[in-house]
Formats: structure tokens, C-alpha cells, sequence
């Protein structure tokens, strides 16, 4: 029996059950020498620009949640393809023509 389907079917399942995801990382700020951070700040990279936003406490169990579930479902997505990648890179290579 082959393993690959079994585990896409796993990772496609893992997939549907991440629930939502956002874009972009969360970075702690420090101020004044402090080793507790002061706040959150959202970074996304959109249009050749750098976005960041101030993250209030109240939004930033459930953002971090969100951009753990966008890296986790990134790294599944990765996975799968390279299980889907995986028959076609088994075939042997074309053969090039030979010069007379």
C-alpha cells in the first residue's frame, strides 16, 4: 500500500480544521530597557511596502492564533506538494537526442 494518498488526505484534513489565518508577523516592542514587551506590532509586506499596525491586548490572543494557523497551514501546503511532486520528479529523465 502507498503511504503518499493516506497522508494528503491527512494533511488536507489538517488543512480544513486550521480555521482562519491572517497575513503578516507579530513583533514584541520593548521600551526603556525593559525585557517585557511594551506591545504588539503587526508587519505584512503588501504592494512593495512594509504595513504595520499597533496590536491592542485585546486582539492579540486571537491574532496570534490566526498568523500560528497561516505558518502551520503554510508548512502542511508545503508537504502536500511535494508529496503531489513526488511521482512525477520519479520518472527517469527525457533522454536527449544523440549526435551522429
Amino acid at each position: 500500500m502507498n503511504p503518499i494518498p493516506s497522508r494528503q488526505d491527512e494533511i488536507l484534513t489538517a488543512l480544513r480544521a486550521l480555521g482562519p489565518m491572517a497575513l503578516g508577523s507579530l513583533t514584541p516592542v520593548f521600551r526603556g530597557g525593559s525585557t517585557i514587551p511594551k506591545y504588539f506590532k503587526l508587519q505584512l509586506w503588501k504592494d512593495g511596502k512594509n504595513h504595520t499596525r499597533h496590536v491592542k491586548a485585546e486582539e492579540l490572543p486571537e491574532l496570534r492564533a490566526r498568523v500560528e494557523a497561516r505558518i502551520a497551514g503554510e508548512r502542511l501546503f508545503a508537504e502536500f506538494v511535494q508529496l503531489r511532486a513526488q511521482p512525477i520528479a520519479a520518472r527517469e529523465p527525457i533522454s536527449k537526442k544523440k549526435r551522429k
